[in-house]
């Protein structure tokens, strides 16, 4: 049986709660919870917000609602400026803000010194400014802050 470490734990969490690994990941996992004090706390909190969600009531959509969304479908393509606009915001989204980083510190060391920090220095300025957007965008998601208020409800409720 091989010993995991927390990031490993992590990404067996979601497999080991619907009970779909083998005996012996299971195993490898539970091993791991007994002994990480945060993943074992990781694992109940999960454990917890699944049951707490299982109350949710569930609506069946109205028969009509298929039919209006594949009307209301655009067939036509977006147009050369909503592309643009599109590639413009996507910059503002972490992942495309880490890979314009990586490439500006690459760029950096084969440019030399001077042009090393200069590179390092705007790229950090970009990095950070497109993380704080992100941060602010996901808090200010009408589904996160919904998401927030039905969870402080269930917490105060149970």
């Amino acid at each position: 049986m091989n010993i995991l470490n927390c990031e490993d734990c992590e990404e067996k969490l979601s497999d080991y709660i619907e009970r779909s690994l083998s005996e012996s990941e299971r195993a490898a996992v539970e091993l791991h919870f007994h002994s990480c004090r945060s993943c074992n706390e990781l694992v109940s909190e999960m454990i917890h917000m699944i049951a707490a969600t299982r109350d949710f009531p569930v609506y069946a959509p109205p028969e009509w609602l298929a039919s209006r969304i594949v009307a209301n479908t655009p067939l036509s393509r977006p147009s050369l400026r909503a592309r643009f606009a599109a590639l413009w915001q996507s910059l503002g989204e972490p992942r495309t803000a880490l890979a314009i980083f990586t490439a500006a510190i690459v760029m950096g060391w084969v440019g030399g010194g001077t042009v090393r920090e200069a590179v390092f220095n705007r790229a950090e300025s970009v990095v950070s400014c497109a993380y704080d957007h992100a941060i602010r965008s996901y808090y200010r998601s009408p589904v996160v802050i919904e998401l927030h208020a039905k969870i402080d409800q269930l917490m105060e409720n149970s």
